[in-house]
């Protein structure tokens, strides 16, 4: 069996982009021959959007020569049901505390976002699973940092209660990036949001292609060629520094001159001069190569003037004596006192 395995699309009408990307899907599935689509989860932002979005969506579903199976989210929760025609070729996973099927005598499980632990909603599972398919938060050491509080209010999961439980997982809810885990004999993916949905989203989108069969679950990421997703440039300016920081500034954007790149500029530091004068050349420079990106974002509201640090005898002399230094040295140092020194002064 062939399962093309997503989640979190957030399908909303405020943004044809991730329309598209669902369309692409679709055809990617086609293109393969996969026996099953899985959407593990948020399809829609929101119960409102599965409303206005459900014909066109219905539309695109029947394109696919797959079975799709839709499995509702926190964010979608109410969206699916008897009463909702999603096409002929849809399969609603929505019965709680979980739905089990079996095809092609591969063994599925689904388990819908719900307010309940995970641990509470598989009591009654006794395992020996070839497919689960659940969307919520694993709580793995590995995968921690790259979670935010959103991901990790919702069914919690932990290694110890999926370990040998199934042979493969399939999640939704994350979506800053592809995740692949393994825990013991369970192998776990998280395909990530097919469309970057926000400035987290800093890797290539992908799907994941999973051929299974009775001896093995072989798992593939596949790249989502038309998504754009999110690069950050940082940069701590001092004063000194200022014009070199403008100078990269303008180097670094040049050199990612791309449609499928979202920029997402971030500035920090402390200058000698006039703050609103900087950020207008800051605000140039980005003018200037807009159109060379679907998105530039720039975030410069924690550069200040350090005129007033400048009046304390005890940091003058401490600037004095690291003016000789290296500069990244020195940028290093300012970037790590500086704003306690600020906090101290207030």
């Amino acid at each position: 069996m062939l399962i093309l395995h997503t989640a979190d699309l957030h399908l909303t009408s405020k943004d044809r982009s991730r329309i598209e990307i669902l369309e692409w899907i679709i055809n990617k599935g086609n293109e393969k021959k996969v026996d099953m689509l899985v959407i593990a989860g948020d399809l829609f932002d929101s119960d409102t959007e599965s409303t206005i979005l459900r014909p066109e969506v219905r539309r695109i579903f029947e394109k696919s020569r797959a079975k799709i199976f839709l499995l509702p989210g926190n964010h979608d929760a109410e969206s699916y049901g008897l009463n909702y025609d999603y096409g002929e070729n849809v399969k609603q996973l929505t019965e709680k505390p979980y739905t089990q099927l079996t095809l092609d005598d591969i063994k599925i499980v689904a388990v819908p976002y719900q307010k309940a632990k995970f641990s509470e909603c598989i009591l009654e599972l006794a395992g020996n699973i070839d497919i689960l398919i659940a969307h919520g938060t694993i709580y793995d050491i590995s995968i921690l940092p790259v979670l935010n509080e959103e991901d990790t209010e919702y069914m919690p999961i932990y290694p110890a209660e999926i370990e040998n439980f199934a042979r493969c997982i399939l999640m939704g809810h994350i979506h800053s990036e592809y995740i692949g885990l393994t825990f013991k004999n369970t192998k776990v993916v998280y395909a990530g949001a097919p469309a970057a949905l926000n400035t987290k989203c800093r890797s290539p989108r992908k799907v994941a292609m999973i051929e299974v069969d009775r001896k093995k679950v072989e798992i593939v990421p596949v790249e989502i060629d038309i998504a754009p997703y999110w690069q950050r440039l940082s940069y701590y300016v001092f004063p000194g520094n200022e014009e070199k920081i403008l100078d990269r500034l303008e180097q670094d954007i040049r050199s990612k001159f791309t449609r499928d790149i979202l920029l997402d500029i971030n500035i920090t530091g402390y200058i000698e001069g006039d703050e609103n004068e900087f950020k207008n050349r800051i605000r140039q420079i980005v003018a200037k190569y807009k159109g060379k990106f679907s998105t530039i974002s720039v975030d410069y509201n924690y550069i200040h003037s350090w005129d007033r640090l400048l009046k304390n005898s005890f940091v003058k002399k401490f600037i004095e004596k690291t003016a000789q230094l290296d500069d990244r040295l020195r940028m290093k140092i300012y970037e790590l006192t500086f704003p306690h020194l600020d906090e101290l002064l207030k």
